[in-house]
């Protein structure tokens, strides 16, 4: 029934009134514009939005107000927070700190719950980047890596990483290594030019290095032998004997000192203690071989090494120590005998007998040119055979197919047989 009195209508809407509409709130369902859930209002009124929409929404529209706002003053704001921050640089320090905490707490917290979506997200992106700004990226690293400083920097980080980075890499190579040969082989067809000249500059490269290393260790090496060469009479007296055995199969081999000289049958241990007592200034003598070396024959009629003349040359008993002098006059003399013993061709031409001098000094052929009486040596050079005055390398026997003729006038000449 209406009230008649409007002061009892009155209170009874301030008592009576509020119940009801909690009652009716409580019994309404509305559904959310944004989210589309089911909600019922905090008050009773015509929401569109449940609240935490609502909040987002507000949110929003502030932060829209806001951006208007900053657009319109932008210079003044500006100016306000550049003398702020001239006034007060302790709490402007401060506040950047916290700042910057508090936006890699969220950061971190962010990555973690959406690690596969930025991985993929990132995939996709690199993959396009890579694809568009290829030249460009490859020209930038060029120039930024050709950097002295940077050099440097990666160096010492390859230096301190370098068995990780090995490891890994050998790893990566033996579970994916036919996939990684099947590429190679497709790039090297596809860019051939361009690895050709990749690897003529690589070698030079390497090349380059290996000689200045070679020099390095050469010197280091030579600086520490003349040391021990010194100190040690041992090590001194070794180093001539190798360095004979070194000589001996140079000039009286084919092939040259191709294995160790224990496989040889040569022992320098042995030889040096038949060589006891060791005389007092070792400088003024040298080693020397009691059977001279040039009457072994160290080589067999297939061009192969001696091995039981050679264990008979080196033996400990054939070595004893001599002067100087003594040595030399000796292998003057071992050296006349030689010669006189392998004079063993003659030759007929014009009716006339010219001689010609086949001697084996060094297991060489040896021709006499009557002009100048130089001696000449035969030396093949692949499909090539020449006269010349160098004895190393020479050949000490005629090859196939070809003779010697001495001319009238004395000069000696190759021809074909």
């Amino acid at each position: 029934m209406p009230y008649k009195d409007k002061l009892k209508r009155l209170e009874h809407q301030r008592i009576y009134q509020p119940k009801y509409r909690e009652e009716k709130r409580k019994r309404l369902l509305l559904v959310c514009k944004r989210c589309g859930n089911n909600f019922t209002p905090k008050k009773y009124k015509s929401y569109i939005y449940c609240e935490e929409c609502s909040k987002y929404r507000k949110l929003k529209i502030n932060r829209e107000s806001g951006a208007r706002y900053r657009l319109k003053y932008q210079d003044k704001l500006n100016e306000n927070a550049r003398l702020h921050r001239l006034e007060n640089p302790e709490e402007t320090k401060r506040k950047d700190r916290e700042n910057d905490i508090k936006y890699q707490v969220q950061r971190k917290k962010y990555r973690e719950e959406h690690k596969e979506q930025i991985k993929e997200y990132n995939k996709k992106y690199h993959k396009k980047y890579y694809i568009t700004h290829k030249k460009e990226r490859s020209e930038y690293h060029k120039k930024h890596n050709a950097k002295p400083e940077i050099k440097e920097k990666n160096h010492q980080n390859y230096l301190k990483n370098r068995e990780e980075t090995l490891l890994k890499d050998k790893k990566n190579y033996q579970e994916h290594k036919t996939e990684i040969n099947a590429k190679r082989r497709e790039d090297y067809k596809k860019n051939e030019e361009k690895w050709k000249i990749y690897n003529e500059k690589r070698r030079e490269r390497t090349n380059k290095l290996r000689k200045e290393r070679r020099l390095k260790k050469g010197e280091e090496m030579n600086a520490k032998k003349r040391k021990r060469w010194k100190e040690d009479q041992n090590f001194q007296i070794a180093e001539r004997l190798r360095c004979l055995v070194r000589n001996c199969f140079r000039k009286y081999t084919k092939t040259g000192k191709i294995m160790s000289s224990s496989k040889y049958g040569i022992d320098y241990k042995a030889i040096m203690e038949s060589l006891k007592p060791f005389p007092e200034d070792i400088s003024k003598y040298h080693i020397d071989h009691k059977i001279c070396l040039a009457s072994f024959n160290f080589v067999n009629s297939d061009g192969s090494t001696n091995l039981e003349e050679v264990k008979k040359a080196f033996a400990p008993e054939n070595h004893q120590w001599l002067t100087a002098k003594e040595n030399l006059r000796k292998i003057r003399e071992d050296k006349k005998l030689s010669i006189h013993k392998r004079i063993n061709l003659t030759k007929i031409q014009n009716r006339k007998i010219y001689i010609v001098v086949n001697t084996k000094i060094n297991m060489a052929l040896v021709f006499i040119d009557k002009t100048d009486n130089s001696k000449r040596y035969v030396h093949r050079y692949g499909s090539l055979i020449l006269l010349s005055r160098n004895p190393k390398g020479a050949e000490d026997t005629m090859p196939e197919g070809w003779r010697i003729e001495q001319l009238p006038s004395g000069h000696i000449k190759l021809r074909r047989a």
